[in-house]
């Protein structure tokens, strides 16, 4: 395909993303997986991050470079506040146009518009290269109530207003993003939909000996009926509506055990658990590795995200791929995702009570969870495959490098 769009060489990507890469995580996983169908598409990439990943290799085919900060400073509403700073990610962004140069680059993709935006902006600007900026929540959006998302400082939503007016072509992954988009500074005609995806080939193929020992390192039984949040332990996420709706649970379900798979600062549901005596029926895991996340949704018999604000929710795909039922809340990209009754079950934001009742629900009908289940697979595997989104991503490049795909 690249040979008809260039006969002289690959078209030539490069991406650049915010953190440790390659690593684990919603976006780097989805970085990862994108970079990997490119190439094996006949695109040549290559990823810049600011830190180098040593928790797993590089995508196949695909050129990964760090060049480090000199300090570890992260995004907060004191960024930049400093002209010691904003020298340091101007010298980035010298390096990081020498490196495009060098390896005769074609198109620039940075995954958050800050600080990867930035990062690109003296590329193009020298190089007169196309910059996509693909935004994955937290540089557009913002939840004041959870303290969640950049433009929360006036300092950084006055550098995305000016990054958002440069950029080509500006990528969000839900539609319901797009007032996000739009109250960020983004204009209307550069703004394209393109969902995430995941490597369906991926996950839900465990050995049976494994599980089971690690199931029983985590206290859960044959038995037990097991609901499974995974994701970071966040205010936005909601977390504490899964605890609330507990009570009422197990009066229908006392078999039931919930898990927390994900970073964060759980001491407040820790406290809320101890206040509402359900503690001993959730299990805490913390941060969970590659595999660990697969085997608990694959023992999981109901995937649940209550999230108020959100992007996309990789993870709710990853559970769908798997054939299991998924409960989510009518707000955001949820209802893009998933087919109410169909494909999962969708409830009021910040309802313990509805999230209650799809939950016994589901619990007392497990053929209902099985067609559920089934539906659910079929319906990620045919718009959330990774091959099906490098496809639409290769269109847009194509287009803006004045190629015919």
């Amino acid at each position: 395909m690249i040979k008809e769009i260039n006969k002289k060489r690959k078209l030539k990507v490069c991406m650049i993303v915010p953190g440790e890469f390659p690593a684990y995580g919603g976006l780097e996983n989805f970085v990862y997986s994108l970079s990997e169908s490119l190439v094996r598409k006949g695109f040549d990439v290559c990823i810049i991050a600011p830190r180098p990943g040593l928790s797993r290799g590089a995508p196949r085919g695909v050129k990964v470079y760090a060049l480090p900060k000199k300090s570890n400073t992260t995004v907060s509403p004191s960024l930049l506040n400093s002209f010691a700073e904003f020298l340091e990610y101007f010298a980035w962004m010298i390096r990081v146009c020498i490196l495009a140069r060098r390896e005769r680059v074609d198109i620039l993709h940075a995954h958050q518009c800050f600080p990867s935006g930035l990062y690109c902006l003296l590329a193009k600007l020298v190089l007169r290269k196309p910059l996509i900026c693909t935004s994955h929540g937290e540089d557009i959006q913002m939840d004041l109530q959870a303290r969640y998302g950049m433009r929360r400082s006036k300092t950084l939503s006055v550098i995305l207003k000016i990054l958002l007016k440069l950029v080509d072509a500006h990528v969000i992954v839900s539609k319901s993003m797009l007032k996000d988009a739009l109250s960020a500074g983004s204009r209307y005609d550069r703004i394209h939909v393109i969902y995430n995806g995941i490597d369906t080939n991926l996950g839900c193929s465990e050995h049976e000996s494994e599980a089971k020992e690690v199931l029983k390192k985590l206290r859960i039984e044959p038995s037990d009926f097991v609901i499974l949040f995974l994701g970071r332990v966040h205010p936005k996420k909601c977390p504490e509506l899964l605890i609330l709706a507990l009570p009422e649970i197990l009066k229908k379900v006392p078999n039931t055990k919930v898990i927390f798979a994900g970073p964060g600062d759980r001491r407040k549901l820790v406290m809320l658990a101890e206040k509402l005596k359900v503690l001993d029926n959730i299990i805490f895991t913390g941060f969970v590795s590659e595999r660990l996340k697969w085997l608990l949704i694959k023992r999981c018999d109901v995937f649940v995200l209550p999230s108020r604000t959100e992007a996309f929710g990789i993870s709710l795909i990853e559970a769908m791929v798997c054939g299991k039922p998924v409960i989510a809340t009518k707000k955001g990209p949820f209802p893009e995702i998933i087919r109410d009754g169909i494909t999962g079950v969708l409830v009021p934001a910040n309802s313990p009570r509805a999230l209650a009742e799809a939950i016994v629900s589901l619990a007392a009908n497990s053929d209902k969870r099985k067609e559920l289940g089934e539906r659910a697979a079929k319906d990620a595997i045919e718009r959330f495959n990774i091959d099906i989104i490098a496809h639409m991503h290769l269109l847009l490049y194509t287009r803006l490098c004045g190629c015919d795909s």
